[in-house]
Parts: C-alpha cells; sequence; structure tokens
C-alpha cells in the first residue's frame, strides 16, 4: 500500500474506529476510576469533581504533547504518540487499591496526586490520541483530509457511547478487577491500530482548498485563541457545578454523577457534526430566555419538583442548551487553513476545560459557602453570546456589579451588625426588584437586549439568595459538602419554640427544639422514641453503642446512667456544629464520656479493638447512603466489632434509590438475617421525619422485634449481593425510593 494512503472507505474506517475507542476508553476509565475512588473519599460528591477536573487537565497535558509533536513531520509525530501509549502500558491494569495513604483522602489534593500516580501517563497517551490521529488524517489522500473536524465528533460519539454502556452494561456485568482488565485489552488493541494509522498516512501535511467558514481565519491572535478558551471554559465550569449542584442538593452517586458529562460529549457530537440537528442561531436565541427562566425557578422559587427525577432532568436541560450554544459557536471558529493550527486549537479548548474544571475542584469550595456557582456560571455565559457587546458601557457595568454583590452576598452575616445586615438586605432587594421591572419594560416595548437580560437574570439571582438563606444562620462547605443550620420559631403548647435544623443538601440530618428545657433532650428526626430506633433500644438494652455519622447529635440522648457513646464522623465540620451549635451531646450524659473519631466510619471502626452491643449506621451524602458502607466487606466488619448477641441497626431511608433487597441479600451471604420497618405515618409528630430501618444480626432475632411491627426480610433472589469488587446502583433504583 502506497504511503499516501488510498480513496476507499478503508482509510475513514480505519481512523474512525481508532477514534472511537480510544474515546471510548476514556470515557470507561473515568466513572471506573470513580467508583474505584468513592470508597477513598467517603461517598462526597466532591471526589468525582476532582477526579473531573484530574483527567480534565491530563486531556489538557495530552493536547500539549500533540501540539509539541506537530513541529515534527506528521509520520514522525505518529511513531513518537504510539511511544507514548507504550510507556503508559505498565499503569495497567488500573487500581488504586495498592498506593499509600487510601485512608486519608480528605481533601481535593490528595485525591488528585492519587491519580497521578496511578493514571496520569496512560491518560495523557490517550488524550493526546484525537488530534493527533487528525493530523494524520490530513495526510491521507481522503476526500475529506481538508476538513478532519467531523473526526471529533467521532471520538465524542465514542466517548459518549463509553459513559452510557457504563452503568447500564459494564457495571451490572462485570466487577471492578474484570473491568480494569477490559480496559487493558482496548489499550492494547488501540496501539495496534494505531499502528495502522500510521500506515496508512502520508508523509506531509495537505493543503486542500475548502470554502471558508462563517469566521474564516488565516492568522492567529491573541484574540481568536481567548475566545476559544472561553467557549470551551463556560461549558465545562457548568458541567461541573451543574454536577455539584445535583449531587449536593438532590442526590449523590455514580449513576447520576455520569449524566452531565454524557450530556457535555453529546454536545460535541452535535457541534461538529457535519450537519448539526440545530443551528447555532437557534441555540443562541433562546439562550437568554432559557438563563432567566432557569434562575427564576432553580434559585427563586425552589419548588418541591425541583428535588426529585423531574428537577434533575431540569437542570440537565438548561445546562445542556447553554453548553451547546456555546460548543457550536467553538465549532464555528475552528481554524481551516492550516493542519498546525488545529493542535493550537484543540490546545485551547483543553485549557478551558481544564480551567473549569480546577476552579470548580479547588477554587470556588475555598471562596464560596453556599451553591451559587451554577447560577453564576449560566449568567457569565452572556459573555461569549454573539449579541453581547463587550464594549457595551452599561452591560460591562452590570457584569462588574455583579462579581461584586455575588462576593458581597456570601459573607457570612455575622461579619456585619443588625443595621448593616438590614441595609444590606434593602440594597439588594430594591436593585433586583429594579433589575426585573427594567427587564419586563423592555420585553413589553420588544426592545430586549443582552444587557437588560443579564440585568434582570442579575436582579432574579440577588433576591433570590436572600429568599432561599431565610432563617439560614450559619452555611460552612468543605470537601465533604455544605452543612446549613436554619432557625425557625413555632408555638407548641402555647410556648414559644426556636426550631434548629441542620440540613446536607436537600436533606435534614438533624432537629433541636430550643426554648423549653424538657424538649431540647428529646431525640427527633429519624430517630424518635416511638420510631425504628427507639424500637432497637427498647429491644436491644445495649450498654456499648457505636454510630457511624454524627449529625446533629440527636442519638445520644438515647444515653442512660449505664450506656455510652462513640462517634464516627467524617466532616470534622459537622462535629463542630454538633458540639457548638446542638446540645445533645451536652445535655444527655452517660456511663462515659462521648467519643468521636473523625474519619470514614468504616476505617476508623476497623482500627479499633473495641467491641459494641449496638451499632448504627446512619451515613449519608445529602440523600445517598455510599455504597461502600452496605457492601458485604463492610458488613462482615461490623459484626466483628459486634458483641455476641448484638444487633446492627441502619438507616435506610431514601428517595431515591430502595437499597433493602440488596442489603438482605447482601446480609444473607454472611449467615445474618433481616429485618425492616418503615415509620412514614403521616400522624407522626411534628418533629419526626420519615424513615425506613433495618436490623440485622446472627439467628434469630429477638421475637421482641416482631411484636413491635418488624418484618422479617427474605432477599427476592434477583440482584448479587455487593462487594468492594461489585456494586450495581441501577438495580436498585426506585421512582420513589424506599420512603412509601
Amino acid at each position: 500500500m502506497k504511503p499516501g494512503g488510498t480513496r476507499t472507505g478503508a482509510t475513514l474506517a480505519v481512523f474512525s474506529f481508532t477514534l472511537f475507542l480510544a474515546a471510548g476508553l476514556m470515557f470507561a476509565v473515568e466513572p471506573m476510576t470513580g467508583k474505584m475512588l468513592l470508597p477513598l473519599v467517603g461517598g462526597t460528591p466532591a471526589g468525582w469533581i476532582v477526579a473531573m477536573a484530574f483527567f480534565q487537565v491530563m486531556v489538557l497535558l495530552g493536547y500539549l504533547l500533540a501540539h509539541a509533536l506537530s513541529r515534527l513531520t506528521p509520520r514522525q509525530q505518529g511513531w513518537l504518540y504510539i511511544a507514548a501509549l507504550a510507556a503508559g502500558a505498565p499503569f495497567l491494569p488500573i487500581s488504586l487499591g495498592h498506593h499509600d495513604g487510601l485512608d486519608t483522602l480528605s481533601g481535593p489534593g490528595k485525591v488528585f496526586l492519587l491519580l497521578t500516580e496511578a493514571l496520569a501517563i496512560p491518560f495523557i497517551a490517550l488524550s493526546a490520541t484525537s488530534s493527533t490521529l487528525q493530523r494524520l488524517f490530513t495526510t491521507t489522500r481522503h476526500g475529506s483530509a481538508g476538513d478532519p473536524y467531523f473526526l471529533y465528533a467521532a471520538s465524542n460519539l465514542g466517548s459518549f457511547a463509553g459513559l452510557l454502556l457504563y452503568p447500564f452494561v459494564i457495571e451490572p456485568l462485570l466487577p471492578l478487577d474484570r473491568q480494569s482488565d477490559g480496559v487493558a485489552g482496548g489499550y492494547v488493541l488501540l496501539m495496534a491500530l494505531a499502528a495502522l494509522c500510521l500506515l496508512f498516512s502520508g508523509s506531509s501535511d495537505q493543503k486542500k482548498g475548502v470554502s471558508a467558514p462563517r469566521k474564516h481565519i488565516r492568522h492567529l491572535g491573541w484574540k481568536r485563541q481567548a475566545e476559544w478558551l472561553a467557549l470551551a471554559f463556560l461549558p465545562s465550569a457548568l458541567l461541573m457545578s451543574v454536577t455539584t449542584y445535583i449531587t449536593s442538593d438532590i442526590i449523590s452517586a455514580p449513576l447520576i454523577w455520569i449524566l452531565p458529562l454524557a450530556l457535555y460529549l453529546l454536545t460535541f457530537v452535535i457541534a461538529f457534526s457535519r450537519k448539526p440537528v440545530v443551528s447555532l442561531r437557534l441555540m443562541e436565541g433562546i439562550q437568554p430566555y432559557v438563563i432567566c427562566v432557569a434562575i427564576i425557578f432553580i434559585s427563586l422559587l425552589r419548588a418541591d419538583w425541583l428535588f426529585s427525577w423531574l428537577g434533575v432532568a431540569s437542570y440537565l436541560a438548561v445546562f445542556t442548551a447553554v453548553a451547546l450554544a456555546c460548543h457550536m459557536r467553538l465549532a464555528s471558529l475552528r481554524p481551516l487553513d492550516d493542519g498546525r493550527q488545529l493542535t493550537s486549537y484543540y490546545v485551547m479548548m483543553s485549557v478551558g476545560g481544564a480551567l473549569g474544571g480546577v476552579l470548580n475542584a479547588f477554587v470556588i469550595p475555598v471562596i464560596f459557602n453556599r451553591l451559587i456557582e451554577f447560577p453564576l456560571f449560566l449568567l457569565a455565559s452572556f459573555l461569549v453570546h454573539e449579541d453581547f457587546k463587550a464594549r457595551s458601557r452599561t452591560g460591562m457595568a452590570i457584569l462588574a456589579l455583579m462579581v461584586l454583590c455575588v462576593v458581597l452576598v456570601d459573607v457570612p452575616p455575622l461579619a456585619f451588625n443588625t443595621d448593616m445586615l438590614h441595609a444590606r438586605r434593602v440594597f439588594f432587594e430594591a436593585l433586583s426588584l429594579g433589575a426585573i421591572a427594567l427587564a419586563g419594560y423592555a420585553i413589553f416595548y420588544r426592545s430586549l437586549s443582552p444587557p437588560l437580560v443579564i440585568l434582570a437574570a442579575f436582579g432574579i439571582f440577588m433576591m433570590s439568595q436572600f429568599v432561599i438563606g431565610e432563617g439560614e444562620f450559619l452555611s460552612v462547605r468543605n470537601f465533604f459538602g455544605t452543612v446549613r443550620l436554619y432557625d425557625s420559631a413555632r408555638m407548641e403548647d402555647g410556648k414559644p419554640l426556636t426550631v434548629r435544623t441542620m440540613r446536607h443538601g436537600s436533606t435534614t440530618h438533624g432537629i433541636q427544639m430550643r426554648g423549653d428545657p424538657a424538649l431540647e433532650t428529646l431525640p427527633t428526626a429519624y430517630f424518635t422514641k416511638q420510631g425504628p430506633l427507639g424500637d432497637v433500644f427498647a429491644v436491644a438494652k445495649p450498654h456499648d453503642v457505636a454510630v457511624l455519622g454524627l449529625g446533629a447529635g440527636v442519638t445520644n440522648c438515647f444515653n442512660a446512667k449505664d450506656r455510652s457513646f462513640t462517634f464516627f464522623e467524617i466532616d470534622p465540620d459537622v462535629v463542630d456544629v454538633a458540639e457548638n451549635d446542638f446540645t445533645f451531646l451536652k445535655k444527655c450524659p452517660g456511663k462515659k464520656p462521648y467519643r468521636v473519631f473523625v474519619g470514614d466510619g468504616r476505617l476508623e471502626l476497623a482500627r479499633l479493638p473495641d467491641k459494641f452491643d449496638l451499632l448504627i449506621v446512619d451515613v449519608f451524602t445529602s440523600d445517598t447512603i455510599p455504597t461502600h458502607i452496605v457492601t458485604q466487606e463492610a458488613l462482615k466488619m461490623y459484626f466483628d466489632h459486634i458483641a455476641p448477641g448484638g444487633t446492627l441497626a441502619m438507616n435506610i431511608s431514601n428517595r431515591y434509590f430502595s437499597l433493602w433487597d440488596t442489603i438482605a441479600t447482601t446480609a444473607s451471604t454472611l449467615g445474618l438475617v433481616t429485618a425492616i420497618k418503615r415509620d412514614v405515618s403521616p400522624n407522626r409528630p411534628f418533629y419526626s421525619s420519615p424513615s425506613v430501618w433495618m436490623i440485622m444480626g446472627k439467628p434469630p432475632l429477638s421475637a421482641a422485634f416482631a411484636a413491635r411491627g418488624w418484618k422479617p426480610v427474605t432477599p427476592t433472589g434477583r440482584l448479587k449481593p455487593w462487594t468492594d469488587n461489585y456494586t450495581n446502583l441501577l438495580a436498585a433504583l426506585s421512582s420513589g425510593g424506599a420512603l412509601k
């Protein structure tokens, strides 16, 4: 075969499939690695956010590698690319289990370093595939060699396929070690296909005459490169922020992490296809209105349906529309006149993507105490809108004011005295109402312009910060999530009470009634004496109790003179809040002072020699139980620390996943028996939350549990037991969760 290649479909087929395989491998590795990482970070969604930032940085390094090699001839670049793939092969199969410091991944920096050690070299090599093979394709004699960007759509289609296959096919069928072996096999096949692509390529860049795009570029300038960067940065930042928003406020689970990333890739597929299914003009036309409506619903109304699957779909629809508008404009600005500019284009795209990831993973959680980045980046996307004129003094003044006010609104209220806080509230409310009124006037007279749209959206956004923060007096954000405290007034039996609530995301993690000494020590929320946990204490009568998950410390008020409590809590800020903003720990003394171990409950418990009469597992990230808490290995370790005749009680309350069958199936492999009780009656006291609890122990369970309404659970046999090497959240998915 001649070095120049062939006009037949073989050239296109080989290059397309190779790009498809490389992209599929990259985006099968990402969720697989996220799943491996999950138990090492205590189930927090921040681990996935850092992982995505890591992968975006590695993509940048891969594009930089391809860009540096583009100074060589295409064939030289191809050979060195294959050498880079070979350098990554010794790091496969992928495993995080043999790396040091696995029990101390309590911050984004440590997670990033662990992933760098395990994955950096092979992932950089994979990331260099797209731009390298596209350059090689320009040297072939194929009729489309002059415009290879359609291959980028094929690459992203492979990424999209890899992501979709993972939760629906790969995860349900294969344990993690087999998944990793499969990736290693695909990597070897990629090396062989890359060599075949090199065989089809020519020896130099071909310069073909092509029709000029809407924005034809002959000479690159810094403004054009900055525009590429911005158009790549904003969708990436929106991807990270919408993922954080959904997983923190609604549901945190690997299955949900994948959805925004899959849609992000789909926007690339559409934007870089030869005939996009929608036009750039249409997407840019609807962008301002989508953002305004989204901010009204997301930040202002906070309706109950937003915390459901319909809410997830709404957030993702808004994200997809704005990201697609940005990516279509980015595709319209691609350089077609010089193959060497191709790698520059991809470098700037990857720089923008990496900046979006790093900003969300490392910078924003430190700056802001609230989850405001999603609506903030929605507003910022106006900056790259074609109709927005940067020379507009009004528009630039609005944007500057937006940045200033967002910073001010996130300053903790305690930094202001009462008069200053009131004045700040009045100022923002006046500004917001004026902005909305001005936009309404513009819409009525059909003179709506981008600066006015920004002003309206900005006003809605600023006003919403006070509406959603009504009664909020503390917001603390760290690697493990955002904890917010609220006070509300209530009259009970003619007595004024202050009801203090701790929320993590959209989930209540503790309630205390303050103002009446008799009520301050009353167990509330999921832990009432009338509820399932009250039954457990009444029947088991434990002396030594361990609790995985501190929350507000409510369970400590089941204490007694002959009883002691040991708590395990991964989030140090939760410990601080429980000890300083609630009084359950102080006012409910036991036989010995309570103990708190800070760290992942499973890992910290495993280190202790103690045995307990009762072990309570109440571990949640927002509304989701981390999967590593309920695996076969976890249950075995729990019972290694439970005294003979002791009981394990697990809070499995959930709106999205029904876990009782999975847990019962897993427990049965260890010879354990289980029972379940639901406390969902509408006649519960006002301080009680609906809950579902499971107990398990060595057979037989006490007949006293059955007398109190506990029902034995017989596994259905349709699910596999969960292990550290295998979990399948899709099988546990429920439209209404266990709270039915």
